[in-house]
């Protein structure tokens, strides 16, 4: 007799799927952490407005592909 459940190959792909789906969500935290420490000490060093044009193009461009991460399946 047998009395181990063997787990189905469903199980398995969305194991799969969760930890695919985990990895792409440390990415994108990843990603927009680093680019926020970096603004933050690149306003602190030179805080003119110029600076801070480009700190907020970056922001936006990293809003941007860490949502684009987050939405693709």
């Amino acid at each position: 007799m047998n009395d181990m459940i063997q787990p189905s190959s469903n199980d398995k792909g969305a194991k799969n799927v969760e930890r695919d789906r985990t990895k792409q969500v440390i990415i994108a935290g990843c990603t927009a952490c680093i680019s926020a420490f970096m603004a933050f000490w690149a306003l602190v060093f030179k805080p003119v407005w110029p600076m801070a044009i480009g700190v907020t193009a970056v922001a936006a461009m990293v809003a941007i592909i860490c949502y684009s991460m987050l939405k693709r399946q």
